[in-house]
């Protein structure tokens, strides 16, 4: 781009968003998300891309804006002098000027691929009279341009306005207190135009939200599911303080996403909460238990990113099997506590369900380009997905098969991630109201009084 023509940055009053290469790979198709304005990218990010291709976590995705930048520019003689976004009238541009003339303040490495980019934004910012704006998912880039002058903004385009206004999945009303016993008797189920509740409460219930119906006197409570399809509050059982045979809901929570994670009818839930809620838990008892059911799926298939908490650990030897070890084992544990507590089986036998292949663990990278039929689909540590990988997940599922994506929307461990910004809150954020989507975020932690403390507190 040519630094001595300011008409080269777009028409006036247009913004120029400089992408940073985090930005591209969260999300492939974020060229396309800043309307009529400009769209500026650094050749470096370009060289980045490059060098990040062949990666197993994110080669896919930066082939992926290479193939998207490739389609846009093939027909441009010169892409330094923009070739037009769509059918909105923004424009692109490959800056291919680097680090000229401007100079950054000493201690600066001008060669680092960050510093380069930075440099690209105050050019721009200096020679153009339209405001220029680095777009970065690393927070401390964007901490560098600020106190650089240059304006600099997290990438938006994806995210949710406020985590604690998310939908819940769960609703609490009064009701007459013969409501309560007709719920039990009447075949367990009870049309809701018979509940009393006013056509405003009616009116605010969404499909297959879980419901607390109290009595308005006596003080008495059922747990419910709304049915959509039949206009009806299907009774849930609420979990036994005497049944202490196998893995079982404690609470009144765990009972009601039990209920969901066995209804057939939904096809995709998901559930969220804080660490020791049961979330997998929950998730992992309920695709056993239909495992080769006559009505269930013909295997349970459970797919975990491969973020690391702190420091990464490199390279590790082996195959992929031995490589995703150490991802596997929370999952393997909880199965095997599962399997021991219900029945009476031998020592081997989950290794004989992985064998035959009813139970697969496998990293998230190996999904794309699959279709998954008749299994039960479990997606953990959901918050450490981009909506970007989310998508390509969730259209993955093929006939009669369920999607199950759990996450703590506070425990997020991806690099450019954030509460707002992640796959799982993204569906939460998108699928309420839909007939074949259930919801519930769980706040009451079973794993240990210690455990329930440390989430509060830590």
């Amino acid at each position: 781009m040519s630094h001595k023509n300011k008409s080269v940055l777009g028409k006036a009053g247009a913004k120029v968003f400089v992408l940073d290469t985090s930005v591209l790979i969260h999300d492939p198709l974020s060229i396309y998300a800043f309307q009529d304005n400009v769209v500026v990218i650094p050749i470096i990010v370009v060289k980045e891309l490059d060098g990040l291709k062949n990666k197993p976590d994110i080669g896919y995705d930066a082939r992926e804006v290479s193939r998207c930048i490739d389609s846009m520019i093939k027909e441009s003689a010169n892409i330094k002098y923009g070739v037009p976004i769509g059918i909105d009238g923004g424009m692109l541009y490959i800056d291919l000027d680097g680090d000229a003339s401007i100079m950054l303040p000493s201690g600066f490495d001008p060669n680092e691929p960050d510093n380069v980019i930075l440099l690209t934004a105050m050019r721009l910012q200096k020679e153009s009279e339209n405001r220029v704006i680095l777009v970065s998912k690393d927070t401390n880039l964007r901490i560098l341009a600020r106190s650089l002058g240059v304006l600099a903004d997290d990438y938006n385009n994806d995210k949710v306005a406020s985590v604690e206004k998310l939908y819940t999945g769960f609703t609490e009303s009064f009701v007459a207190d013969d409501v309560i016993s007709r719920l039990y008797q009447a075949e367990r189920s009870l049309i809701v135009s018979d509940s009393g509740l006013t056509e405003e409460a009616i009116d605010r219930l969404v499909p297959n939200i879980c419901c607390r119906l109290i009595g308005q006197n006596t003080g008495k409570s059922a747990l419910a599911i709304f049915n959509h399809t039949e206009n009806t509050f299907d009774l849930v059982e609420k979990p036994s303080k005497h049944k202490r045979d196998g893995i079982n809901p404690r609470n009144e929570e765990q009972a009601l996403a039990y209920a969901l994670a066995t209804n057939p009818n939904i096809e995709i839930m998901t559930l969220s909460g804080k660490a020791g809620t049961g979330k997998s838990l929950i998730a992992l008892k309920a695709g056993y238990e239909q495992l080769g059911k006559s009505n269930g799926y013909d295997r349970m298939c459970i797919f975990r990113p491969t973020r690391e908490i702190g420091e990464p650990l490199g390279f590790l030897p082996g195959t992929l099997e031995e490589k995703f070890a150490p991802w596997q084992r929370p999952i393997l544990s909880n199965l095997q506590l599962i399997i021991e507590e219900g029945e009476s089986r031998k020592s081997d036998y989950l290794e004989s369900l992985i064998t035959d292949g009813k139970i697969e663990i496998l990293p998230i990278n190996y999904l794309r380009g699959a279709t998954i039929h008749k299994a039960f689909v479990i997606v953990d540590e959901a918050q450490n997905m981009t909506p970007h990988e989310m998508k390509t997940v969730v259209t993955r599922a093929g006939e009669r098969s369920k999607l199950v994506i759990n996450g703590d929307l506070f425990q997020v461990d991806g690099k450019f991630l954030d509460k707002e910004s992640n796959g799982l809150a993204h569906v939460i954020h998108r699928f309420p109201g839909q007939d074949t989507y259930g919801h519930l975020r769980l706040t009451k932690g079973e794993r240990s009084r210690l455990a329930e403390l440390a989430a509060s507190l830590l």
